[in-house]
């Protein structure tokens, strides 16, 4: 049975709105809430967005094990905890959500072994270049270009999944691979 459903995938292919969509769609669904060590933003929770802290506490908890995988961006630190996993898959009926790396997937993998599923998404690079022109976002030619980078791991994955029409669609694909290969319904 899979108790965490991994979703990865180059920027701008739209895996935060998936979450957002199997979050409100599919009751059994809990998101792994990360640790960072910026300020929260406005309308941002705590708990909800992040579990925010400082450096130190940061760094208490990675080395006494809780946080089992980090990553920095811009001297800022976000990490995954164990505990916050532990307590979602240990409820009966939960399955735990979240978007990762490759270097994410593999963590989860060693720790959780046969109960995590991880997804790649991807997306036509022209439907890619269209939903940021459409958007307003002014790094285009820069997430084109990590792109390719993120996408040489995608193999690495459980299953790659494209996301080039509905969030609904692509939602679809994954729930019915969770069913008919896991036996996992959401």
């Amino acid at each position: 049975m899979i108790k965490i459903i991994v979703l990865d995938g180059p920027r701008g292919v739209g895996k935060d709105a998936l979450i957002r969509t199997i979050l409100a769609t599919c009751p059994k669904t809990k998101k792994i809430v990360n640790f960072c060590t910026r300020p929260m933003r406005p309308g941002e929770v705590e708990g909800v967005d992040y579990f925010f802290t400082d450096n130190e506490t940061f760094f208490k908890k990675r080395e006494s094990g809780e946080i089992i995988e980090q990553s920095e961006f811009h001297g800022t630190y976000r990490g995954m905890s164990k505990k916050v996993i532990d307590n979602i898959i240990s409820q009966n009926n939960q399955i735990a959500i979240v978007t990762t790396d490759i270097y994410g997937i593999r963590v989860l993998r060693k720790i959780f072994k046969d109960l995590v599923v991880a997804f790649f998404i991807t997306v036509d690079t022209e439907v890619l270049r269209q939903r940021l022109i459409a958007i307003g976002d002014k790094t285009v030619e820069e997430r084109l270009l990590t792109y390719e980078s993120r996408s040489k791991f995608k193999n690495e994955s459980d299953h790659i999944i494209e996301n080039n029409t509905t969030l609904e669609d692509t939602v679809c694909k994954i729930k019915d691979i969770l069913e008919k290969q896991y036996g996992t319904k959401l």
